[in-house]
């Protein structure tokens, strides 16, 4: 064998050596995105459980922009969290105004939206208390009932 001028390689080897960095590449473009996805899927449960922005950087080791940026995608902000926390679930309105509660079971039941999907805030109208129902996950306004009329 020259020491000048290595020995080539086949055609055929060369073509299936390409071939399968071709598989790997592709298998791992695959586990990168099903990273991701687990990555992103994991913040905004750390997000939805508490933790605060700079804490779920800390714990997943990206930046806080990154999260900032993955939360607005999910439609996560603080003052979502603020409504949630003082939102009350559909139950508690049962017990405590059953009239209430009967008026949004019968709009429950013809909209078909689960009870664990919305929460409940009572409103004062001028002359009515309003049954304002909000998704239970992005606090947006799904639906406003009126409760009881005021005289």
């Amino acid at each position: 064998m020259d020491t000048a001028h290595p020995a080539v390689r086949p055609l055929a080897d060369i073509l299936a050596d390409i071939a399968a960095a071709e598989r790997q590449l592709a298998d791992l473009e695959t586990e990168r995105r099903l990273t991701r996805l687990m990555r992103r899927a994991g913040i905004v449960i750390d997000f939805d459980a508490g933790l605060s922005r700079t804490a779920i950087a800390a714990k997943w080791g990206v930046p806080y922009g990154h999260v900032a940026a993955i939360l607005h995608k999910a439609r996560r902000t603080e003052r979502t969290r603020r409504v949630l926390a003082v939102a009350q679930p559909i139950e508690r309105i049962r017990r405590a105004e059953p009239a209430t509660g009967k008026i949004i079971d019968d709009w429950l039941a013809s909209s078909g939206t689960k009870e664990s999907d919305v929460r409940y805030f009572p409103l004062r109208a001028r002359k009515a208390w309003v049954a304002v129902l909000v998704d239970a996950k992005t606090a947006q306004i799904v639906k406003m009932l009126m409760a009881e009329r005021i005289e």
